[in-house]
């Protein structure tokens, strides 16, 4: 029998998709593969999300009023930074064969260090601590080896009915936004059937 897949659209610098991404591995049932896929909030060249906004603090306090039902804290950023390097470096970690490790640290630099995940120097120090080689990633980036594929994993998702991050998508279904922890367990749970 094929394994099932559960794909989660994702960005680096949304506290949604941050508390989904500490919530998920621990709710994934057994025999249910974890699919992330990066999807920006803001793309350039329009400007970053104001985190002054009053949509974006209404928005930030949602999270952290859904992020007590998971039993998380989220912190709220306070800078926004474009995140198209930083899903760029993802995608040159999942070709070394290290992106969870990756995918953890850019959520973390983020998220407890208010590290600025839009500046080449902090991917590279993150490539560092997270194995790769330093030299080569930078390569990378300054190439913009990766964003082709970010863009086009963006075009695709929009194509296939993904309005934005954070989505939850298997079998056809999907769960947009931040699901209540119930919803999300069934969620997975009738994705693992």
């Amino acid at each position: 029998m094929e394994e099932a897949e559960v794909i989660f659209y994702f960005d680096y610098v949304d506290p949604a998709c941050y508390l989904l991404h500490q919530a998920l591995p621990s709710l994934v049932p057994d025999g249910v593969t974890l699919v992330r896929r990066p999807f920006e909030l803001r793309r350039p060249p329009l400007p970053p999300i104001d985190p002054e906004s009053e949509a974006w603090t209404d928005r930030c306090r949602a999270v952290q009023r859904g992020a007590a039902e998971y039993g998380l804290e989220i912190p709220i950023p306070h800078r926004m930074p474009w995140s198209r390097k930083a899903h760029e470096l993802f995608l040159h970690a999942r070709a070394k064969g290290c992106c969870e490790t990756m995918h953890a640290a850019l959520f973390r630099a983020f998220f407890e260090r208010n590290a600025d995940i839009g500046r080449i120097d902090v991917l590279i120090a993150l490539a560092e601590e997270t194995g790769l080689d330093p030299t080569e990633a930078r390569a990378v980036l300054d190439v913009d080896r990766y964003a082709p594929e970010v863009e086009e994993m963006r075009e695709a998702a929009l194509r296939g009915g993904v309005r934005g991050p954070p989505t939850v998508e298997a079998g056809g279904r999907r769960l947009e936004g931040l699901p209540d922890r119930q919803e999300l367990l069934r969620f997975l749970r009738a994705a693992a059937c």
